[in-house]
């Protein structure tokens, strides 16, 4: 039997395994007695005796005072633990900081240029002061989606963002004549943009030692932060983390904005005047995922296995454009959701989670995260894809999270039907979804959906597998969709049937 495994790589244990699915979920804070979030500037006493001896972890995101109040001073994630009168932990306190509530604006990123540069198949997120206000006026060279703009061909484009006009310039992506010196370039660049993510807990005697590391990208750079994109499974579990910059050379204290409980991604973000030398790193550039090709060369960009090969680059090409996979997120052997990936055979070993996956431009079309684990299989491994991640970036950035709903059916994809001869009447479908359950007070109920209809699309979009069915469900959550439209056939004839998801 295949396993999924992450790349995570676990110090002197063993790897994290994920399988998949779609139901509630649990996020497991063992060891942890009390659990809140605050905003930056939101106080909280707290109901603890004020004789115990307290230890803060990351004092620069929280203070505490006298009066045990806590008080949020920067986003991020830090623990107050009480101690016992013989110095051993007695209760732990995780504190989220979050910068706001998220409402599709990043604070510190105001809107205040007029050019944007942009390369043919880059795609980059405009953070904009409101939400869905970024509108194209230009469509000949650029493509807008949600606040994502493509860089389509070369030529001079215009958006309207909120009520200001801005020039988009769009040049040619060109790295090298050849394969081979696209290769060397990206490799070359790819340094800059490289980093080690480090995670570090607490052993007896109070003292940290490293307990897992993977790899992560930065995405980007302001006046007093660098940002870095990571795997959600590489910051698990972690007290303190630290980054090793593979472009400076310099190992610094980071702090964990937010992960995605539900996409394998995390934010972590450190102080700009840590680095040595700020000339020497810079932030990725992300790909346009819908031009990504079967047989495309890819790069593989991380530290494999121990920190002595940080920087290790792997040439590969992409071996399926999308492979919806399960995965058990709280790891109870129950499915919690299904995703999407980048199926690649370029080389990807434990140790590279949360790294860049690279075309020959030298963008990143993915974050590299698990590989199948089996004797029967070599180089088979996923990657996030950029649509994904562009999608969740603010919300971690602000260090918000996504609540996430489930539809509320089981289901069979027709193909499994006819391919293992399951007693259902499929007509002469071949492809699209059969409803087997519908959970009472569901979504799904509410919408009037039936056991045995049929699904062959959702908000426009063809489904051929369950998967797929509810993949695309899922990515109405992150939209934030209020309602998708599914198209069911009943009684020899289709329907469309509204699902509300507002609640």
């Amino acid at each position: 039997m295949k396993k999924i495994v992450y790349l995570l790589l676990i110090v002197l244990t063993t790897f994290l395994f994920a399988a998949c699915g779609n139901r509630e979920l649990e996020i497991n804070l063992d060891g942890v007695s009390d659990y809140f979030e605050i905003t930056v500037g939101e106080e909280k006493e707290l109901d603890i005796s004020k004789s115990l001896e307290k230890v803060i972890i990351n004092d620069d995101v929280i203070s505490l005072d006298e009066n045990n109040v806590v008080k949020g001073l920067k986003a991020g994630t830090a623990y107050i633990k009480t101690l016992s009168a013989t110095g051993k932990t007695k209760d732990k306190y995780e504190v989220i900081v979050k910068s706001g509530k998220y409402d599709g604006v990043i604070k510190e990123d105001e809107i205040g240029f007029d050019i944007i540069s942009l390369k043919v198949g880059e795609a980059k997120l405009i953070q904009t002061i409101n939400k869905d206000t970024v509108i194209s006026s230009s469509s000949d060279c650029l493509r807008v989606e949600g606040k994502v703009i493509y860089g389509e061909s070369v030529g001079i484009g215009s958006l309207t963002i909120g009520s200001e006009l801005v020039v988009v310039l769009v040049s040619e992506a060109e790295t090298g004549s050849d394969v081979e010196e696209k290769v060397i370039n990206v490799s070359a660049s790819a340094k800059e943009t490289l980093v080690t993510v480090l995670n570090y807990k607490e052993g007896q005697n109070h003292d940290y030692s490293l307990y897992a590391f993977g790899s992560g990208v930065i995405y980007k750079i302001d006046d007093d932060t660098i940002y870095i994109l990571t795997n959600r499974h590489v910051v698990l579990g972690h007290e303190v983390l630290y980054a090793y910059f593979e472009g400076t050379e310099d190992k610094v204290y980071c702090r964990l904005l937010a992960y995605d409980d539900m996409v394998d991604l995390a934010v972590v973000a450190v102080d700009r005047n840590k680095i040595s030398d700020i000339t020497k790193i810079s932030s990725c550039k992300f790909a346009d995922y819908s031009k990504a090709r079967v047989g495309e060369f890819v790069m593989t960009v991380g530290s494999p296995f121990d920190f002595e090969f940080s920087g290790t680059t792997c040439l590969g090409i992409v071996s399926k454009k999308e492979v919806y996979l399960e995965e058990d997120i709280n790891y109870d052997g129950a499915y919690d959701y299904f995703n999407k990936y980048i199926q690649v055979d370029a080389s990807i070993n434990s140790g590279n989670s949360g790294g860049p996956l690279f075309d020959l431009n030298g963008f990143v079309l993915g974050i590299n995260t698990a590989k199948i684990d089996s004797s029967m299989a070599d180089n088979i491994g996923f990657s996030i894809p950029s649509d994904v991640i562009l999608l969740v970036l603010d919300r971690l950035e602000n260090a918000s999270k996504i609540k996430y709903k489930s539809l509320g059916i089981s289901c069979y994809s027709i193909d499994m039907i006819l391919n293992y001869d399951i007693k259902y009447d499929t007509g002469d479908f071949q492809n699209g979804v059969i409803v087997t359950n519908v959970l009472e007070d569901s979504f799904a109920e509410k919408a009037g959906i039936l056991k045995n209809d049929i699904i062959t699309e959702i908000n426009g979009v063809e489904i051929k597998t369950a998967k797929q069915l509810l993949y695309e469900f899922f990515m109405a959550n992150i939209r934030e969709e209020k309602e998708v439209t599914l198209k069911v056939y009943r009684d020899e004839k289709y329907i469309d049937l509204k699902v509300s998801i507002e609640e």
